[in-house]
């Protein structure tokens, strides 16, 4: 396997719609994956650092990309519960299916609202942070730049 080089072939997940027992399988390994490899706590720590600079009482709204089972959004939210951080959370993604089971794993955080959208479609401003973990891989090649420069628009941190 020749790491060195990004393939440009699309995922399955972004070429077919997959049984729905075989989506919630495959979001699950992701969110062990980043569990088990770091991505979740990479994200935290980050935020423990941006949150120094946050003033008491602040609103601080996130927005996370391409969600999946919204794994990092509820360990962010639990995250800020434990610190007394008012974080108001919006979990984007384009699946409604993916959109459908992220609600059922959010329900117990009343701080993130779960969307079916695209980002491209998004006219909202004002988040304070946009999230894509996993996500940039699923945009071709030559729509990265734009994507990110979208998602500096739409925050403002």
């Amino acid at each position: 396997m020749d790491l060195g080089r990004r393939l440009q072939a699309p995922e399955l997940m972004d070429t077919e719609k997959l049984p729905l027992p075989v989506m919630r399988r495959t979001l699950r390994f992701l969110e062990v994956t980043n569990n088990w490899f770091g991505g979740r706590a990479l994200v935290l720590r980050r935020f423990r650092d941006w949150s120094k600079r946050w003033h008491p009482g602040e609103q601080i709204r996130i927005l996370d990309v391409g969600t999946g089972l919204a794994d990092i959004p509820r360990g962010l939210a639990a995250w800020g519960r434990n610190r007394k951080f008012r974080l108001k959370i919006t979990a984007l993604d384009l699946v409604p299916e993916i959109a459908d089971l992220a609600r059922t794993a959010c329900a117990p955080y009343p701080e993130i609202e779960v969307r079916c959208g695209d980002v491209k479609a998004l006219q909202e401003k004002g988040f304070d942070y946009v999230l894509a973990s996993l996500f940039l891989h699923h945009v071709p090649p030559p729509e990265n730049a734009e994507t990110l420069r979208l998602f500096d628009r739409l925050s403002r941190r």
